[in-house]
């Protein structure tokens, strides 16, 4: 019902082609959304996942789908704001940012980090970018909250420049009203309602907005970079994106040519 009946409805009522409507101005950070049906939540993993995408095909026959995503676009923008120094050199000598986040906070060597010890750095590097406190990471992790905010102390002792990057963000943003991305795009404070039950909304808007914004901003940009090389009225097309990745159509003689291309644009973002 979530996924199947959706896209069989929309492809009734487009003669076999889905299309889906994408809203530019929706979301506070500035992502596209995807409704009608959801094209950007789709499951990911298991069988249906598998399933699901081998009922997607190009609309033209022989036609492929070529498809690229920003890899830790989000941690990477971190890295890049906050100028911590160990977060950089690991995205420059290209090693696994989870794992060596494991090993910072969990004092291991990284060959000797486990896949649920990765998989818990993981919710904390994404956790610690959306603003979640301690209690929501023992929630998140089934641990209690002393442990959790242990977790997080140890992280921030193992990265100072992101920890002294997230307080001056939300102090700026404060002082301002605003938050603000690297290309310049505003956020206003006074739109994000604060409850008693929920007091770390704003500080959460004013810390996730440059960073979720600013990897935001560089999508689109690839994606009016990418419509610049490729006019509508050609053979290659943007079909989808779904925030960190952008998928298009083109002959199947032409998709390594395209690849390269979508490559060069989204680097060049």
């Amino acid at each position: 019902s979530g996924f199947v009946h959706p896209l069989e409805k929309s492809a009734l009522e487009g003669k076999g082609t889905i299309h889906g409507i994408f809203e530019p101005a929706v979301t506070g950070t500035g992502r596209l959304s995807s409704r009608d049906p959801n094209l950007q939540n789709l499951p990911s993993y298991g069988e249906w996942a598998v399933r699901i995408k081998e009922c997607l095909l190009p609309t033209v026959g022989g036609n492929v789908f070529v498809s690229a995503d920003y890899s830790q676009i989000e941690l990477r923008v971190l890295a890049h704001l906050s100028g911590d120094r160990r977060l950089l050199n690991a995205f420059a000598e290209d090693r696994d940012i989870h794992r060596e986040t494991a090993s910072w906070v969990f004092s291991a060597d990284p060959s000797m980090v486990t896949q649920e010890l990765r998989r818990v750095a993981k919710m904390i590097n994404f956790g610690l970018l959306y603003g979640m406190s301690s209690f929501g990471l023992a929630q998140r992790l089934g641990i209690s909250r002393p442990e959790a905010a242990d977790i997080i102390k140890r992280y921030f002792q193992a990265l100072p420049g992101v920890k002294e990057y997230l307080e001056k963000s939300y102090e700026d943003a404060k002082k301002r009203g605003f938050a603000m991305t690297l290309a310049g795009r505003i956020r206003p404070l006074d739109e994000v309602s604060v409850s008693p039950r929920d007091r770390d909304a704003l500080r959460r808007v004013a810390v996730n907005t440059p960073i979720q914004g600013t990897a935001a901003d560089i999508a689109r940009k690839a994606m009016v970079n990418f419509a610049a090389a490729f006019p509508s009225s050609g053979s290659v097309r943007l079909t989808l994106q779904v925030h960190d990745s952008l998928v298009c159509e083109c002959p199947g003689e032409k998709s390594e040519e395209v690849r390269q291309s979508l490559e060069k644009i989204m680097e060049g973002a």
